[in-house]
């Protein structure tokens, strides 16, 4: 039994940081007997199944798509031809020097005692203060152009990198990988040019999605 100190909501908001915070909600939350919202869903447990079961795709018929990954196959086809349509950045993984950082960008973790996965996409000062990505450490969305999808966030002074928050490993594991290199593995200038890509581009989708394209 749920004690007095518990309180329930119904309504229709997504559970997406646009459907909570901004000037432009249109979506609603009020406030209902907790009870009867525990009986509604315990009524509905015995229809319902772990998305993880081994047999879900035996219960639930689960198609490949979504309205964001519906835009972002779209956008993936032609970038070029989009332009018009989203905004767009492009996000060099060099220094000014040419190579990527010995301890900075994607070698961020090439340090004693570090996780050597570490790694963050240097943001220009000029398109941190354009408003195109969020900043004071709001999280948002980046959908990769091989169908993953990565928590990202805008930090450290003069917000200058863009990082995975829940583990700053998780963005090096996944450069690595697509460059065809071991985890942890010092990622060189030759990489990057036998992969063919020597930036990242992003694609403004909405206020907390994007694409993050770095196919060749």
């Amino acid at each position: 039994m749920l004690s007095i100190s518990h309180i329930c909501s119904m309504g229709s908001a997504s559970f997406v940081q646009g459907s909570f915070v901004g000037h432009h909600r249109q979506e609603v939350l009020s406030e209902c007997d907790p009870v009867e919202a525990m009986r509604y869903f315990e009524g509905l447990t015995g229809r319902s199944i772990y998305a993880n079961h081994a047999e879900v795709e035996e219960y639930v018929l689960i198609h490949p798509t979504h309205p964001v990954l519906d835009r972002e196959n779209a956008l993936r086809e032609d970038i070029a031809q989009t332009e018009h349509q989203y905004e767009t950045v492009n996000l060099s993984l060099l220094t000014r020097d040419g190579v990527p950082g010995q301890r900075s960008g994607l070698n961020w973790g090439q340090r004693p005692n570090r996780n050597p996965n570490e790694a963050y996409i240097h943001l220009p000062r000029r398109i941190a203060k354009s408003g195109f990505f969020p900043l004071e450490e709001r999280h948002f969305t980046a959908i990769t152009d091989d169908r993953h999808q990565l928590i990202l966030r805008v930090e450290q002074q003069n917000d200058k990198a863009i990082t995975t928050p829940a583990r700053n490993s998780d963005l090096g594991e996944y450069f690595r990988n697509r460059l065809g290199l071991a985890n942890g593995e010092f990622v060189t200038r030759d990489a990057l040019d036998r992969y063919g890509r020597t930036d990242v581009t992003f694609v403004k989708l909405d206020e907390e999605t994007y694409l993050m394209d770095f196919s060749v």
